[in-house]
């Protein structure tokens, strides 16, 4: 093709007709100018092609990650109804408690440890390191991606605080009684343990442990089924959109 054009050129310079000679001239680099643009048209379509096929491929890990957390908070929640529920039955003992068995019982059903909302966040943070995530045509989704794991993070940071003031409470100076009863719960031990503090409404034991139940209990175990009940939700609506997306 080259070989063609240079011919075309040297024919009009050795007739020396210079308006033919500009005419081609300009014709010639509007070719090349449009071949040029074509090109980069392709490669920008190509480039395209492959952030889609990107994008679509960290949709897919992604639906199936969120299908996996659907699954683990689903099979965890009878389990932390158990939790909650014998919470209540030992925050109901220690009100009624009147000996060392009462306490012991019910600081036994008492369940204060809060595990941590675990979420799987690999691919979704691999979307946002590679900038994949802007590439997604639907806008609806990609607000709602953001949104879900801003969402997931700031319970992330609650349940970081709640566990701090929990143990902090659980921790208490003022609890030191009830970590000796605890601890030595063999009846020769007992009796050089001060358990005058027990239904004693104005003990500042009593008060501790009352705080630290109560605290508990509503801020963990009863807070814990609610904001699982919640990203169940979120995650359930973003399933939804990505198979939208997916289709």
């Amino acid at each position: 093709m080259l070989k063609f054009f240079s011919k075309i050129r040297h024919r009009l310079i050795n007739e020396g007709n210079l308006k033919r000679y500009l005419l081609y001239a300009i014709g010639e680099v509007l070719l090349v100018v449009i071949g040029i643009l074509i090109a980069l048209q392709i490669n920008n379509w190509n480039e395209q092609q492959r952030e889609e096929t990107k994008a679509r491929s960290f949709l897919i890990k992604l639906k199936e990650d969120i299908a996996s957390d659907i699954e683990f908070i689903m099979s965890r929640d009878s389990f932390f109804a158990r939790f909650e529920s014998n919470s209540e039955k030992a925050i109901d003992l220690f009100h009624q408690a009147k000996t060392v068995n009462d306490i012991l019982t019910a600081d036994s059903l008492f369940f204060s440890q809060w595990n941590d909302l675990r979420i799987n966040k690999s691919v979704y943070e691999e979307m946002l390191s590679t900038g994949s995530i802007y590439t997604l045509k639907n806008k609806t989704l990609q607000d709602k991606l953001t949104n879900y794991y801003s969402f997931i993070e700031s319970h992330q940071y609650y349940i970081k605080e709640v566990n701090e003031t929990s143990t902090n409470l659980r921790n208490s100076e003022h609890l030191l009684p009830l970590h000796y009863l605890v601890s030595s719960k063999s009846s020769s031990n007992l009796k050089n343990i001060n358990t005058d503090w027990i239904n004693n409404i104005n003990s500042p034991t009593y008060l501790a442990l009352h705080k630290f139940y109560s605290y508990t209990q509503d801020n963990s175990n009863k807070y814990r089924r609610i904001i699982f009940k919640r990203v169940l939700n979120r995650s359930q609506d973003l399933i939804r959109e990505i198979e939208l997306e997916l289709h």
